[in-house]
């Protein structure tokens, strides 16, 4: 093969994920050319030689990557800028990959092959950036992303006795492949009716005919032969036997024995002449998981007649199971009906229970039988609910939901979570992709076909109903009858989810919640604290008052639950809303230590205290306008439109005193698209790419510089007629207006105006933009790479040369007006440069958010909570 041909079967370096694979393929294909010593020795030693690995490396990047081998004159050093650009070695890298390789399963993968490939791969990506991963560790870890139906095949290997390795599994799991392919019941090929012509090849004795390849004789050839049909014959019934084996039931007293089994099981004890009675143990299985358990009551459900719910959480999954009681002592038969299906569904037991002290699973049955289940039964402190925060979540995440507590689950349970890295808790629960076209609106109406069976002839074929929920027992949906006030299970529903209504007027769960005030508030807090006894009403509260159900305001509630609910829940009061006119501060600027001016007059007003700082300002902004013939004074046009304009005053922050700054700003609202200006969109610098270039400059101890550009608006010109009235403070002879010449603060295309004016004098100085971020300027000064940022008329400026800096800078003042300094504010964030360390910080605006709405000697607390924190 030519060699042409082999670069063009290798891959082209695209970025950091072809990396790993391209090095391996390029090293190959230079060692094949006897090129790799150009790369791998630090002299060069033929220059001829290293100017053609040189090149035949570069054919095979990408001309996007160019810009990281531009500037390289040999082989090693294009190898070794390209290895600095894409041979990610970081946490990141090693994290990401780490999960990929531990969360890869056989279930994710379409067939064997792709599984096994996956994961080797991932390894040797590991192992590339210097990350060790052990054979034995790999091995175990193909065979532990295998389903349920592989555990046979598990034990076989552990009894063999076989030395776990990534190469052994692998090749038993592909030859398991292979076996179940080759092993397919075997189907004879239809030959139609051809006993007549092979009686008739046989019996030909006039003529010695064809010879046959079978058994070297003549009259028949080998399609017909005997001798084959006997072989055949023989394959045939052996793959008879192999259907009649498969189809065979298995009989209860056989045996099957498996030599690579460590046990064996049988139902009959009275086969064992030695029995040997095994010690009390338990079988181990998947994870050590705890249960979370939460009661919440009493919430009015006298549709479904219930009374409370209780909710069991799986710490693992965060699968979540609600069951409806009657009386708060059902907890204890529901909780031994959720272990006896949680643990024949998985196949393993629950080992911890986590609870709060209500007096329901601190009874002498539920004890006795969690000691007797060997399941370890955890209890919150009192009045700590934080201590089982997983399931105090939960129940107020149902009841916010305000919908029926067994649906709101149902959807929870289908809901990706940032805990599970998104996965759902139904997917961790059973280990199968969740299917969410059924889910429909909750409340939503729905037209309820009626069976023929129970209708006449001219009986209405549906019925409309409430939509309330799924059935666990059934496939079918759960419909509330507004006439009976029944709710039906049904499948064929058609669902009318834009007619939703929305009119249902809530029924409060409790009578007193909403006649304390606040002196009865405090004094019930005071009693609670005061307490030493174990209540399950701290756990309770919540739930009666705050939170409301739509169920219970469909229908009106039970009169007597209400009466028996009031007696023994403690509920919080409702505060009501304030008239305070003293609170307008919440949504209002609190004024600033230095007044700032709204109109040019207030401005120089005598009875402003900074006259003459505004002033000032206001002459320095004219005064750069004119310099950079913003406009021309011109007589007034009969048929042209004028554009108003303003100033605008406002106060920077500065290192020692405050900056005053006036801005003429055109009137932009007065143009009009394709008229006054068609494309308006500016690019800005991205945060991303500020912070990743501040963190390569605390790396690799760059010089940094900041500069301004003084009325950068102005710079850019305008390719449109627009004419505008004379500033204030502008001594303009009458009917005369300015006709722009430059872009101005306040039109719609100032902003893409001076834009492209920037980038056109940064590429006439040789910087290109970035292929990641259009504002960030990457330069080759006095063989010194320059990043340039540019944040609107902010830009920053890196490089470890500060000669490049005051040269670049020197061209930037050729062209522009600019102010420079060391980095303090850019794009609201404050810099602070120490030996090798550069902080960024916001504490300037933290405490001018802190001042404008009187928070500044508030008590700091981390609120809200992360909602994922262990408590």
């Amino acid at each position: 093969m030519s060699s042409n041909n082999t670069m063009a079967l290798i891959e082209k370096l695209t970025g950091r994920e072809n990396y790993p694979t391209w090095k391996f393929a390029v090293q190959t294909y230079l060692e094949h050319k006897e090129l790799w010593s150009c790369v791998s020795s630090k002299v060069v030693t033929d220059s001829k030689l290293d100017t053609k690995a040189k090149s035949k490396i570069i054919l095979l990047v990408n001309p996007i990557n160019y810009v990281h081998i531009q500037e390289a004159t040999t082989a090693k050093e294009v190898w070794d800028n390209l290895a600095k650009a894409f041979d990610d070695k970081g946490l990141t890298r090693r994290v990401g990959l780490l999960r990929e390789l531990i969360t890869t399963t056989l279930e994710n993968c379409q067939s064997i092959e792709e599984y096994v490939n996956k994961i080797m791969t991932t390894a040797h990506k590991l192992r590339n950036i210097g990350f060790l991963v052990d054979d034995e560790w790999l091995g175990t870890l193909l065979l532990a992303g295998l389903p349920e139906m592989y555990q046979p095949m598990i034990m076989a290997i552990e009894s063999s006795g076989v030395a776990i390795t990534a190469d052994s599994v692998k090749t038993k799991l592909l030859q398991d492949v292979r076996n179940s392919e080759s092993a397919a019941l075997y189907v004879n090929k239809g030959k139609g009716n051809q006993t007549q012509g092979a009686k008739q090849a046989f019996n030909n004795k006039t003529s010695k005919g064809p010879r046959c390849f079978v058994c070297n004789k003549y009259g028949h050839i080998s399609k017909y032969c005997r001798n084959k049909k006997k072989e055949q014959k023989s394959k045939e019934d052996s793959g008879y036997v192999a259907v009649f084996s498969a189809t065979t039931s298995n009989s209860n007293s056989s045996w099957f024995i498996d030599s690579g089994a460590s046990m064996h099981l049988t139902m009959h004890r009275e086969w064992l002449y030695d029995e040997i009675p095994p010690p009390v143990s338990t079988v181990k299985v998947a994870n050590d998981k705890k249960l979370i358990v939460k009661s919440c009551g009493k919430v009015d459900l006298n549709v479904v007649g219930a009374r409370y719910f209780v909710t069991f959480i799986d710490d693992f999954t965060r699968k979540v199971f609600v069951y409806l009681l009657t009386n708060k002592s059902d907890v204890f038969n529901k909780f031994k009906e959720f272990k006896a299906y949680a643990e024949n569904q998985l196949s393993t037991t629950i080992k911890i229970l986590r609870t709060d002290n209500g007096r329901e699973y601190l009874s002498n049955d539920f004890q006795t039988f969690l000691k007797k289940s060997g399941i370890i039964h955890q209890t919150s402190v009192p009045y700590t609910p934080q201590q089982n925060g997983l399931a105090e979540r939960m129940n107020r995440t149902l009841l916010e939901r305000a919908r029926s507590v067994t649906t709101a689950a149902y959807i929870t349970n289908g809901c990706p979570t940032r805990s599970l890295a998104y996965s759902t808790p139904e997917e961790m629960w059973t280990g199968k992709a969740i299917n969410i076209s059924h889910m429909r609106i909750f409340g939503s109406e729905a037209m309820v076909h009626i069976p023929k069976e129970k209708t006449k002839k001219w009986d209405s074929k549906a019925s409309k109903m409430i939509f309330v929920g799924y059935s666990e027992e059934s496939k079918g949906y759960r419909l509330l009858d507004p006439k009976t006030k029944n709710v039906v299970i049904s499948r064929d529903v058609t669902f009318l989810e834009n007619t939703i209504k929305r009119d249902f007027a809530p029924v409060p769960l409790t009578e007193s919640s909403t006649n304390q005030n606040t002196n009865e508030r405090d004094s019930t807090c005071s009693d609670m604290e005061n307490s030493s006894t174990t209540l399950e009403t701290s756990n309770l509260h919540e739930s009666s008052e705050d939170y409301q159900t739509n169920e219970g305001s469909l229908y009106e509630p039970d009169e007597t639950i209400i009466d028996e609910m009031q007696s023994n829940i403690t509920t919080r009061s409702k505060y009501k809303a304030q008239n305070d006119k003293n609170n307008i501060y919440l949504c209002s600027s609190v004024s600033s230590e230095l007044d700032i001016p709204e109109t040019y007059s207030e401005a120089i007003s005598s009875e402003n205290a900074n006259s003459c700082e505004w002033k000032q300002s206001i002459e320095d902004e004219l005064q750069s306008h004119a310099k950079n013939n913003t406009w021309s004074i011109v007589e007034k046009p009969e048929k042209e439109r004028l554009i108003g304009c303003k100033w605008v005053f406002r106060i920077k922050e500065g290192e020692s005193a405050p900056l005053f700054k006036s801005r003429l700003c055109a009137k932009g609202c007065g143009q009009k698209q394709g008229v006054d200006y068609t494309e308006t969109f500016s690019p800005t610098v991205r945060y991303d790419s500020v912070r990743v270039l501040l963190s390569e400059a605390a790396q690799h101890n760059f010089e940094m510089m900041q500069f301004d550009v003084k009325t950068a608006f102005s710079y850019g010109d305008v390719q449109e007629n627009i004419y505008m009235k004379p500033p204030e403070g502008l001594d303009v002879p009458p009917n005369m207006v300015c006709k722009l010449n430059r872009s101005l603060y306040g039109l719609k295309q100032a902003p893409r105006c001076w834009n492209h004016k920037f980038d056109s004098t940064l590429k006439k100085f040789g910087f290109e933009n970035s292929h990641a971020d259009k504002c960030v300027y990457i330069g080759n000064v006095n063989n010194n790479k320059v990043f340039l940022l540019l944040y609107v008329d902010d830009g920053l400026l890196f490089s470890k040369s500060k000669v490049s800096l005051d040269i670049v800078l020197s061209e930037l003042k050729n062209n522009f007006e600019i102010k420079s300094c060391e980095p303090k504010n850019f794009v609201g964030l404050q810099i602070e440069k120490s030996e090798g360390h550069i902080y960024i910080h916001q504490s300037k605006y933290i405490e001018k958010l802190l001042n404008k709405f009187e928070m500044y000697n508030a008590n700091p607390n981390c609120i809200p909570v992360d909602p994922h924190t262990a408590l």
